[in-house]
């Protein structure tokens, strides 16, 4: 594991902001006792609703998740920033050699195997 990954969910702000999602979801009729197990809940309840009802069914478990995870995020944001900007200024070296080497070797695989790769715009 990279050093810092695992911090993000052990913030204190951000226990304590995930601390009021079951109760969150509660008012959205979700029983559930923590972020998984909305997205467990989500699995079983598409595929047990008829695919005429999916649409409606991604709509309202849609949006009980951005309702209830707006202030998990709001605190997860500045948390995730401050973890990247001091993520790069540790590993500035490590990076710099990946940014030189990365695209070329991609480049080289991609004639050798006769295969192009796509990457996405920034």
């Amino acid at each position: 594991m990279v050093q810092g990954a695992g911090s993000l969910d052990d913030d204190p702000a951000t226990v304590e902001a995930l601390a009021a999602l079951p109760d969150c979801l509660a008012g959205h009729d979700i029983e559930v006792s923590d972020e998984d197990g909305f997205f467990r809940h989500t699995d079983t309840r598409l595929q047990s609703v008829a695919p005429a009802d999916l649409p409606r069914e991604n709509r309202v478990l849609g949006s009980a998740y951005a309702d209830c995870m707006r202030p998990v995020e709001a605190v997860r944001e500045p948390i995730r920033e401050r973890l990247r900007t001091d993520f790069l200024a540790d590993h500035a070296a490590e990076l710099g050699k990946v940014r030189e080497t990365l695209v070329p070797s991609l480049r080289g695989a991609e004639e050798q195997h006769g295969v192009r790769l796509s990457f996405p715009a920034p």
